[in-house]
């Protein structure tokens, strides 16, 4: 019998601004660690200058995802050895491309319950939103026009493989959520709830029937990944 998940990995996925960005940050606010594609890559390229990997991140332009994937790797292991307690990640900007389903089992080999939260609000709707000042990628027609071209080419497919990883609607794993002209508290609640139902399971019956609840946010991001892994070529 396999064992027992002991952690929930919640993995957000959407076009650009349908609030997944807005989802992790309540999350962190409660104290959840959180994987942010962006962020820590920008972080990362400013640590280390000198790794050439990370040279799109300085142009602005996509990085390679096989470095990617090393990256959140390496995240995972450290946030596991510095923060063995947790009981939730939440990963934001992964499954931009179909080779990244592999984190799939590579988080279920390290205990954790994989869920998907699919904001499904469309790009039109998305890319019509009023922009946000200073933000050139949200006016720029070109970024645009290239943002939808990558999404259909290379993130479409990859909702219709979710099923061969074992991610599904019937499987109770996957939820579809469409951010449209709800409140970010209302599609926050719907996550919160899904979440929390796959944490309870995580708890034997009789231990939750025999313990107070506490609250599932009360851990934090690794505070580092080791050096050494980094500036490993």
């Amino acid at each position: 019998m396999a064992d027992q998940p002991a952690r929930v990995a919640v993995i957000l996925i959407g076009y650009y601004r349908t609030g997944k960005g807005t989802i992790a940050k309540k999350f962190k606010a409660q104290g959840c660690p959180v994987w942010d594609t962006g962020r820590e890559l920008a972080a990362l390229a400013e640590k280390n200058p000198q790794d050439a990997r990370l040279d799109p991140v300085r142009k602005g332009t996509l990085v390679a995802c096989e470095t990617v994937m090393r990256f959140l790797r390496l995240w995972i292991i450290a946030l596991m050895q510095q923060n063995p307690a947790h009981k939730i990640a939440v990963f934001d900007g992964i499954f931009r491309k179909d080779t990244q389903l592999e984190v799939i089992q590579f988080l279920r080999e390290r205990g954790y319950r994989v869920i998907v939260i699919h904001l499904t609000t469309p790009p039109e709707v998305c890319d019509a939103r009023p922009p946000r000042p200073g933000r050139i990628e949200d006016v720029d027609p070109t970024i645009i026009a290239n943002r939808q071209e990558s999404w259909e080419k290379n993130t479409v497919p990859v909702f219709g493989q979710l099923a061969s990883h074992g991610i599904s609607l019937a499987r109770g794993n996957l939820i579809e959520i469409v951010n449209r002209d709800q409140s970010e508290e209302q599609t926050y609640q719907l996550v919160y709830e899904f979440v929390e139902q796959h944490r309870a399971v995580l708890v034997p019956l009789h231990k939750r029937l025999a313990q107070p609840a506490v609250p599932i946010f009360m851990t934090t991001s690794p505070s580092k990944v080791p050096e050494e892994c980094l500036s490993t070529r």
